[in-house]
């Protein structure tokens, strides 16, 4: 029996893309429930606070999952400044170095937490720069429910994933965000857990070319 509570579990970040999609699921009346995963990066106190912020302001509940186990296991085999950015940011890495994504088991434990609670769809601000290195998303986001569903018993809650960024640029996020009054001072972006932005990281920059391109106030404080 579907949850009559709640219509979506929403992965959140605390990064820019999941509030946008946060505020958008609020602004379409979606009742929804949020998972940070903590994976005990540098900037996940950054990240929590984030997220706590954004759910915070929108009433959303939030499950805050302790993945901290998976850093320890990844030392040695993926190079310590790759460390950290293999989670739902996949556009940042640098693919030579890892060819495999942690980005599953997220998606596990999430489709996981859909099952047992009666939710029956996850949704995830996966964006278009996120295809690129990786263009069969698509289908795997289509597909592994299905898997899913095959080692499941008969009755088990069924899911499908909603990825409605996906074919928008980073750029044409940051212009949803502005019309959904996201407060995108809220979000954090940055791969280190420093005070401030650090404005140069990847996903700094990338964060900053955003707001240049869409021609709205970058209300972010970085160091440089």
């Amino acid at each position: 029996m579907k949850n009559s509570r709640y219509d979506t579990v929403l992965l959140l970040s605390g990064g820019l893309d999941s509030a946008v999609m946060a505020y958008q699921l609020t602004s379409l009346r979606k009742r929804t429930r949020a998972l940070y995963f903590d994976m005990g990066t540098d900037p996940s106190e950054q990240e929590i606070h984030a997220a706590k912020a954004v759910t915070f302001r929108l009433g959303i509940p939030l499950e805050i999952i302790e993945m901290k186990g998976i850093l320890p296991m990844a030392r040695g085999y993926i190079p310590p400044h790759l460390l950290g950015p293999d989670e739902a940011d996949m556009k940042d890495l640098d693919l030579a170095f890892v060819p495999a994504t942690g980005f599953p088991i997220m998606l596990s434990v999430a489709t996981y937490y859909a099952q047992i609670t009666r939710i029956d769809s996850v949704s995830l601000a996966v964006i278009k720069e996120q295809t690129v290195k990786r263009p069969h998303m698509k289908t795997f986001f289509a597909e592994f429910p299905k898997v899913v569903d095959t080692v499941n018993l008969s009755g088990a809650s069924k899911f499908v994933f909603e990825t409605p960024f996906i074919d928008m640029t980073k750029v044409e996020v940051v212009a949803l965000g502005a019309q959904l009054e996201t407060p995108f001072a809220d979000t954090w972006t940055c791969q280190f857990g420093k005070q401030l932005h650090c404005g140069k990281c990847i996903a700094c920059s990338q964060r900053k070319m955003a707001f240049t391109a869409s021609e709205i106030l970058d209300p972010t404080a970085y160091e440089s």
